[in-house]
């Protein structure tokens, strides 16, 4: 049985995206006002977006307009009223008591947490959020390229293996050439550029699949196991790397101790284990791959937005603990 609209997949995807920011929130990774802030705006979005496909849907039935993308519009417009709805109860909870008094909202809380935005937790709060990030994206890029690379080329098992022993490989390596960094580095721009190159890169590298699988081999044939290779060095080495560099940079920002190297390979296996679900559950499922390259692109750049925003540099004496 076809559902005409997803009601269904809408509340679950809801529901597991606001159980991980509560998730955030409890392991202090985010803050509660910014918790708020990320859902009052999908509340918002949500809200413009069936207001404005509603008045559409009004235009058209009032003035008898032949508009064939009207059933489209009529299915996005309760898609987007579902997705509201679910925002709109998670407000309601927030603010049940306002609505019940009637009286209005109390700005002492708004100055706290501000004021905790200030102190040394939401540096330890960021760091986290980025080491998270680093693991999640990792992941996501990884599944992502390994089963493109499977369905271009047509790859069995073996070929699987080699994709996947060349991306530890060179993750290996971008981990030991970060170990060689001087100390008196700006890490902060080296995080900044990083993250940006990860973004963009793999659009560029899945063109360029694409266009080396279509242009230098006929359809139907097998790619040799030396091509292949060569093919899958080249497309995998940027974002390898520059994830792999990552790691070694975490450390020496949180403090060369024990204590904090095994804390920034716990929040990095954290983020990998969210990305492992996010791929194998959402985007796998719903998104083609270059829809989910571009949500890793915008989820990159919100969260860098976040964490730097600030005119200041935290990075100097942050650490985990």
């Amino acid at each position: 049985m076809v559902f005409p609209y997803l009601f269904l997949p809408i509340v679950l995807i809801s529901s597991f995206l606001y159980l991980l920011s509560f998730l955030f929130v409890r392991m202090d990774i985010i803050s509660v006002v910014t918790h708020r802030k990320i859902w009052n705006s999908v509340l918002l979005i949500t809200f413009l977006a069936t207001a404005i496909l509603g008045l559409l849907l009004v235009v058209q039935i009032n003035y008898k307009l032949e508009w064939a993308f009207v059933k489209t519009i009529l299915k996005w417009h309760v898609d987007f009223g579902i997705a509201m709805s679910f925002a709109a109860v998670i407000h309601l909870t927030w603010h049940f008591k306002y609505y019940l008094k009637l009286v209005k909202s109390v700005k002492k809380d708004d100055q706290s947490n501000h004021n905790i935005l200030k102190s040394e937790t939401e540096k330890i709060q960021k760091l986290s959020l980025i080491i998270l990030l680093s693991g999640f994206i990792s992941t996501l890029v990884q599944v992502l390229f390994l089963r493109e690379i499977t369905t271009i080329f047509q790859g069995n098992e073996l070929m699987l293996a080699w994709a996947l022993g060349i991306w530890m490989l060179l993750t290996g390596t971008g981990a030991f050439l970060g170990r060689k960094f001087k100390t008196e580095i700006n890490y902060t721009h080296i995080i900044k550029i990083v993250f940006i190159t990860i973004a963009i890169v793999p659009f560029v590298n899945l063109i360029v699949l694409i266009l080396i699988k279509n242009s230098l081999f006929p359809p139907g044939m097998l790619v040799h196991p030396l091509w292949f290779i060569l093919i899958v060095f080249a497309v995998f080495s940027t974002i390898c790397l520059l994830s792999g560099l990552l790691f070694p940079v975490f450390t020496r920002i949180s403090g060369n101790s024990k204590n904090n190297f095994i804390k920034v390979y716990a929040y990095e296996t954290i983020g990998c284990l969210f990305g492992g679900l996010a791929v194998s559950f959402l985007l796998i499922k719903w998104i083609d791959v270059p829809g989910s390259l571009i949500i890793i692109a915008v989820i990159i750049f919100i969260i860098l937005f976040y964490v730097f925003r600030k005119k200041y540099s935290f990075w100097a004496s942050c650490c985990l603990y």
